[in-house]
């Protein structure tokens, strides 16, 4: 009789519990998953909707329950992590850690991802130092040409009185003397 009343409680646990915790690689391949939710923890320097903004995987706003959830794919997604990444990176954040890991229920074929961060202290530049040496470069190590392009100054001739695109009106009058000198009246 207890081990029929561990074998019912354990099915009972595995069937009442549809979440397992994954990485990437261990989803089902040929499941087409969806985005559930993704949630982020550990940050204190950025908001979740910044760093939320910088995802390309994206999950269902609240606001359009009628549509369908967004298709989970897990190359866009390790890109995510590498992007998150990067982004700590390029604000001082050199010792931060993105980590993740996924909630999926495998009967509705949910993904939710759950994205930790460990800030850690940004890198902050106290002095910068510039020394000029007495070398000169060669000028024919830089080789400049003998006459640089021009360009078309026949696209700035506007008509009279005509908007431009930031609805001011654009010269009345052009006049070009050669194609390096204009004067305009207004």
């Amino acid at each position: 009789m207890p081990s029929i009343l561990f074998l019912v409680l354990t099915l009972w646990c595995w069937w009442s519990t549809p979440l397992l915790a994954l990485t990437v690689e261990e989803l089902a391949p040929e499941r087409e998953w969806q985005v559930e939710a993704i949630v982020i923890s550990g940050n204190e320097a950025f908001s979740a909707r910044e760093l939320l903004a910088t995802l390309r995987t994206k999950e269902r706003p609240w606001y359009t329950p009628w549509k369908g959830r967004p298709v989970f794919d897990p190359v866009t997604f390790t890109a995510d992590i590498e992007r998150l990444q990067r982004f700590y990176e390029a604000r001082g954040y050199y010792q931060s850690w993105v980590t993740y890991d996924l909630q999926v229920d495998n009967q509705d074929a949910l993904v939710t991802a759950h994205i930790s961060v460990a800030e850690h202290r940004p890198v902050t530049v106290t002095d910068v130092k510039v020394e000029v040496t007495d070398h000169q470069p060669d000028p024919a190590d830089f080789p400049f040409p003998e006459q640089l392009p021009l360009p078309d100054v026949s696209s700035l001739r506007y008509g009279r009185d005509r908007a431009g695109p930031s609805g001011h009106t654009t010269p009345s009058r052009m006049a070009c003397l050669d194609e390096l000198s204009c004067s305009s009246s207004w």
